[in-house]
């Protein structure tokens, strides 16, 4: 089909030659049946129409998209990925050798949009709005809808990011046939310095716009075919009109419509359903014997029908099984840590303001009283909070702290994953909405309250901050920036007092959410400074900075110092062991130092444990493909292996790496339904790891949980009984 399509269409950067690839494909090509069949025959594509992202064949995005490949990305709205060439295609950008036109970027600055939705009518732009007839498929109106929406994320990372980009981008697809990799990728091109390989693949440059184009026409077209909708049909849509109408009436006049709506519902169902209806409907002599017969076979493909939507329902069927087969990782890490401070630190009836979500998990976890109500039915309850949330406003701190005094409420507790500007709007006090283009950050009442002489920061983590309300504002108040590090001094030293073994990587982490997801690079320095400072020897700091440098900033070098440093501090440590370990042989390339790292550690020593006697899956997981593919140590490789599937085969590492130690077949494959089964419901091996909200586990790592406990209570108990 591939071949077919270059051949008829050799030239593909335009609407017209669009529109005349997709005609080709849809009438005298065999269309999404004969695609769906090549994708399938040549491993790409699964039974239930998912890209796979296994080894074989390697589909680069989809694996980026799905996990299973390490990568820098960006993630955007709607599900859209941000994702960089290789270093070296970007280093050759505008090299006119030969070995290098065609294969290096086609500009200076040159990214790929890709998507997290592995269905095949996204995996090119060729199907966009054709697969409408296959269950659970967009139509023409929701594929044009998200072509837009790509356009709409790819200007916007251009516009936000900080690399440098001109005002002159182009957007391309490069249609089926002459694509190189079989999932989606749409080319981000700076045009203000496109080098030698844009000249190149000018000619399969297919714009954004185009694209667009034809899915309106195509649109338009369905619309008009559409028009002359038969009566019946038009009085379906008005009967289902009439009932949402009358529901939203009756929802208007009932507070929860499920607390009354539901039991009503439920026992009219009941009766229509139960036993003596029936009798009567089907009792002999009153109907004819074959309608009679007519409504029992109704009624028993019905039931057949209902069991067949429970039974699919099940966990452990079809593709869930194998979601269900995975280690838990709850980045909840800073959650319990809240809750231990707060429980240590707060007076044991304290009363606290905070959203609602973590006012329920406050009632659960702590003593403290809470000001909002985790479930609320009254007029009052809801007015209230109303009045509160303006603390995710652009509301000065001294209206926050009148409004803490009126419920005498003497903290406050924020959320920093909500520190920033909110979606949600105030009903009664518009005056304090503020939108991201009409205000700053520092507007915001988040970080207006670290700088305010209303309210004294006594804790902080990468999650959550905690705030004391002054009585009266301090008169010696000297204002200051959020990156100060005198507006952070009285807190931090707290933490120092308090938990010196803990707080210098916690700061790290908090430095990592300023920088990562706040976007206050100069807040994070500052406590990243701290954090090195205090966090020297401590191999924790020094693993997050580097993590850092590596993950958030791109920058290797700085990033693999920092690396080695960590491991030098803590060798025992298996997730910082595999992170370097990863780091010196897919960024480094440093197989030396590799088989050096690993070499050392395939025995115990008398203080450094092997490998394996570090009883880490994490690592051995890891460790059990570098030993077979750069040490050729098949025996080594084969003991690391068995005991990372024996002691959790829902690990994701375990998952990835199956085929490769398995025939190239997926782990679904290989246990089947019933092996998965077994395993999760009989042999309970699968695990839980507390993570943390900065995505890094190190902190936590030995926090972990015992064996085989699957719950983030387990993980919160073990944190717990270390403390």
């Amino acid at each position: 089909l591939k071949e077919t399509l270059v051949a008829r269409v050799p030239t593909l950067n335009d609407a017209n030659t669009y529109r005349e690839a997709r005609r080709l494909f849809v009438e005298e090509l065999g269309g999404v049946d004969r695609l769906r069949c090549e994708l399938m025959s040549t491993g790409y594509l699964s039974e239930d129409l998912q890209l796979t992202t296994g080894t074989s064949p390697m589909n680069v995005f989809a694996r980026i998209a799905s996990g299973n490949m390490p990568h820098p990305t960006v993630e955007l709205e709607d599900g859209f990925l941000i994702c960089r060439n290789r270093p070296e295609n970007d280093e050759h950008w505008d090299s006119k050798d030969p070995e290098w036109i065609g294969k290096a970027s086609m500009s200076k600055r040159h990214r790929f949009l890709t998507t997290k939705n592995l269905h095949l009518q996204w995996f090119n732009s060729l199907v966009f709005g054709l697969l409408e007839d296959t269950p659970g498929a967009a139509s023409k109106a929701d594929a044009l809808a998200e072509v837009q929406n790509m356009k709409k994320a790819a200007l916007k990372y251009v516009k936000t990011s900080d690399e440098g980009w001109s005002k002159d981008v182009g957007l391309y697809f490069h249609v089926f046939g002459h694509n190189s990799v079989n999932s989606l990728h749409l080319h981000i091109v700076d045009m203000q310095a496109v080098g030698p390989g844009f000249q190149k693949m000018k000619y399969k440059n297919c714009p954004i716009d185009a694209v667009i184009e034809v899915l309106r026409e195509d649109l338009s077209r369905e619309m008009l075919s559409g028009a002359g909708k038969s009566e019946g049909s038009a009085f379906g849509s008005c009967f289902f009109a009439v009932q949402t109408v009358s529901f939203l009436a009756l929802g208007a006049f009932i507070e929860r419509l499920k607390v009354l709506g539901a039991p009503l519902l439920i026992t009219a169902a009941a009766i229509a359903f139960s036993p003596r209806p029936l009798e009567g409907l089907l009792e002999r002599g009153k109907l004819n014997k074959w309608i009679r017969y007519a409504i029992l076979a109704a009624l028993v493909v019905a039931q057949l029908l209902q069991m067949n939507f429970i039974w699919g329902k099940l966990p452990f069927v079809g593709d869930r099984g194998l979601q269900t087969h995975s280690d838990m990782v709850w980045p909840d890490g800073e959650r319990s840590e809240l809750y231990t401070w707060i429980t240590k630190s707060l007076p044991p009836h304290a009363t606290v303001v905070t959203s609602m979500p973590l006012s329920a998990e406050l009632r659960l976890n702590t003593p403290v009283r809470l000001t909002i109500h985790p479930q609320f039915e009254a007029k009052h309850l809801r007015d209230r909070v109303q009045e509160l949330y303006e603390f995710y406003m652009c509301t000065p701190p001294e209206r926050v702290a009148s409004s803490m005094a009126k419920y005498n409420a003497s903290y406050i507790v924020l959320e920093y994953k909500r520190c920033d500007f909110s979606p949600f709007l105030l009903d009664k006090h518009p005056e304090f909405n503020c939108g991201k283009g009409d205000h700053s950050w520092s507007e915001l009442f988040c970080p207006a309250a670290h700088v305010s002489p209303h309210f004294d920061l006594l804790f902080a983590n990468a999650g959550y901050a905690v705030f004391k309300r002054r009585e009266k504002p301090r008169s010696n108040f000297v204002s200051a920036d959020l990156q100060d590090l005198k507006t952070w001094e009285k807190m931090l030293n707290r933490c120092l007092k308090d938990d010196p073994d803990e707080c210098p990587g916690r700061i790290a982490e908090l430095a990592v959410v300023f920088g990562s997801k706040l976007r206050q690079p100069r807040v994070s320095e500052t406590l990243f400074d701290w954090a090195d400072l205090h966090g020297e020897h401590d191999a924790v700091v020094q693993f997050i900075i580097g993590h850092h440098w590596d993950y958030n900033l791109n920058n290797p070098a700085t990033a693999g110092r920092y690396y080695e440093k960590a491991q030098a501090a803590n060798p025992n440590s298996p997730l910082i062991f595999r992170e370097y370990l990863m780091f010196l042989e897919l960024v480094k390339k440093d197989n030396n130092k590799v088989r050096q790292l690993l070499s050392s550690r395939r025995s115990s020593s008398a203080s450094l444990p092997s490998v394996l006697d570090l009883k880490s899956v994490t690592l051995a997981c890891e460790a059990a493909v570098t030993a077979k593919d750069l040490l050729s140590d098949y025996q080594w490789s084969s003991q690391l292996w068995d005991f990372s599937k024996r002691e959790a085969p829902g690990h994701r590492c375990v998952k990835t790496n199956w085929p490769l130690f398995n025939n190239h077949e997926a782990m679904e494959v290989t246990l089947g339904q019933w092996g998965l089964f077994r395993n999760i419901f009989w042999e309970h091996s699968l695990q839980a790891e507390l993570a943390s909200m900065a995505q890094i586990g190190v902190r936590f790592e030995k926090y972990q949980p015992s064996l085989h406990n699957f719950s983030l209570q387990a993980s919160f108990s073990a944190r717990r009984k270390s403390s």
